[in-house]
């Protein structure tokens, strides 16, 4: 009963800003599809989202990757939506937080802090601090009281209020903004825990090391953090826009963006896992070594395999302009509906392309292609995945981090490398790929037992080993002849996998066959 007044109240409230920001005429017009062209709309907007509460922002923040609902002029106004807060004091965290005796023993035994935060959002706020007992500079992020409480409680508030205004006219943006608000509700969950945020990290650090990339992460301090607090190594260096330091650090800025995106497209092509929230607040060049980290991994998101394979391939194909392949992917997806002509989309996506292809660097904008891709989605009547929203947000994010570090850098260009490279050290992995997307689509696996799949048919690992031994150089006899019974034995590990695999792919089947006889 409580929780119902309590949401009945903050309804209210949000009503009377919705009305006393003149907005609601102008929502009406948007919900019926009319133009708006009332100038003034998109700030009022921007400016409702403010006054209404995080979750609102968190909407806005998204809605700006998404013209194909808002139209441009809102999209672009809500792009400089800014979620910084004025800070909570210290004292009160140390009363409103739900493990307050774990804050006061950190503060007290094990680390000293500053009064003041270095940084404030509205989800967190990150202090500077030193462990006592051997001096290591560390930052200490503590969640504000009660926030995941007030993010889910403004989505409901969201939610209900778009029940409301779309009564009548429940259409396809009604669908997409309910879609938004499931995405950013389901992330809410890592980013309100500093042990799932703590987590992430160590995960996409993981990541990192495995495949050797150049992009850092701060080091996770497991015994000075709850779900509340996150102790984290610090990082003594300045932001990525941080103009007057890059240059006096003499930093390699078009090294700097080429790094950053290949670590974006390894870690959602190849590990499925990827930090969703890449803008320049949240990376960091140490001063000493001009190394980058990646900090504030709240916000990751997760690819299973069938869309980790689906968005590589039509990524592809569309780099090498081949659209009647990115018509039949979006098919076997079941991104596009079976009775929609894939001719006619074919020619659409190549409509959206072609015109960019031959543009100089500055002119080409993938966050534009992914735009009006987005429209001709809408247009041959496509739902979009919403695992898929986040990737497309992260990638929009990430184009415009590299505008400011490298404006002159082709993102086309850098994107048809990776996959080239990737392509040429996983000569193989289509046809597990294939295999493994057959055996999923005819039994209809879960997730679980693809990850299985997967590890039975890791041909590509094997033939990266073989190449590289190929081209070794051996210093003497004994280690060529050494080198060249590498290559023997790995080329038979080949064929043995190749061939176990093939045995148990017919195993299984003649068993289901045998089952559902």
């Amino acid at each position: 009963m409580i929780k119902k007044i309590k949401f009945f109240y903050n309804f209210l409230r949000i009503l009377f800003i919705l009305i006393s920001s003149n907005l609601i005429f102008s929502i009406f017009g948007i919900i019926l599809r009319k133009n708006n062209k009332n100038s003034k709309f998109p700030l009022r907007l921007k400016k409702f989202l403010i006054r209404s509460g995080p979750g609102f922002i968190k909407l806005g923040q998204f809605l700006a990757t998404r013209p194909d609902i808002t139209g441009q002029d809102i999209a672009q106004e809500l792009s400089t939506l800014q979620d910084k807060v004025e800070p909570i004091t210290l004292d009160q965290l140390k009363k409103k937080l739900q493990d307050r005796e774990f804050l006061e023993l950190l503060l007290n035994e094990h680390i000293e802090i500053q009064d003041k935060p270095v940084a404030a959002g509205s989800v967190a706020q990150v202090y500077f601090g030193i462990i006592r007992n051997t001096k290591t500079p560390v930052a200490v992020k503590i969640l504000r009281p009660k926030i995941k409480d007030e993010l889910l409680r403004d989505l409901s508030i969201l939610s209900f209020l778009l029940k409301i205004l779309f009564k009548k006219f429940k259409n396809e943006k009604y669908h997409k903004l309910q879609d938004i608000i499931l995405v950013i509700k389901n992330s809410i969950y890592i980013e309100t825990n500093m042990r799932l945020e703590a987590s992430s990290c160590k995960r996409l650090q993981n990541e990192a090391k495995n495949s050797n990339l150049p992009i850092l992460f701060p080091d996770i301090y497991w015994n000075l953090s709850n779900n509340e607090i996150l102790t984290m190594s610090w990082i003594d260096g300045f932001h990525i826009n941080n103009q007057e330091e890059l240059h006096k650090n003499n930093i390699n800025l078009r090294l700097a963006s080429i790094n950053l995106a290949n670590t974006f497209f390894t870690q959602y092509h190849k590990y499925g896992f990827f930090h969703a929230d890449i803008h320049p607040g949240n990376l960091i060049i140490e001063y000493n070594t001009h190394k980058i980290y990646l900090i504030d991994c709240g916000i990751v998101s997760f690819l299973d395999n069938r869309n980790k394979v689906a968005i590589s391939q039509i990524l592809y194909a569309f780099i090498n302009e081949d659209y009647d392949t990115v018509a039949k992917i979006y098919l076997e997806a079941g991104y596009i509906n079976k009775d929609q002509p894939l001719t006619t989309f074919s020619l659409a996506c190549q409509a959206i392309c072609s015109p960019i292809k031959d543009l100089p660097a500055k002119q080409i904008s993938i966050s534009k292609l992914l735009k009006d891709l987005l429209s001709i989605m809408s247009e041959f009547k496509m739902e979009i995945q919403p695992q898929l929203i986040l990737l497309q947000k992260s990638m929009i994010s990430l184009e415009g981090t590299l505008r400011i570090l490298s404006p002159e850098l082709n993102m086309w260009e850098l994107a048809k490398s990776w996959f080239k490279n990737y392509q040429e050290n996983n000569k193989y992995s289509h046809i597990s790929n294939f295999i493994i997307n057959s055996i999923a689509k005819n039994f209809k696996l879960s997730n679980y037992y693809l990850h299985n799949l997967n590890k039975i048919f890791n041909i590509h690992n094997i033939n990266q080993n073989i190449d590289n031994n190929f081209n070794k150089k051996s210093d003497n006899l004994d280690n060529f002849i050494k080198d060249n019974n590498n290559i023997y034995y790995n080329k038979i590990d080949y064929k043995i996998r190749i061939l176990f695999a093939i045995i148990s792919f017919l195993f299984i089947t003649h068993i289901l066959y045998l089952l559902f006889q």
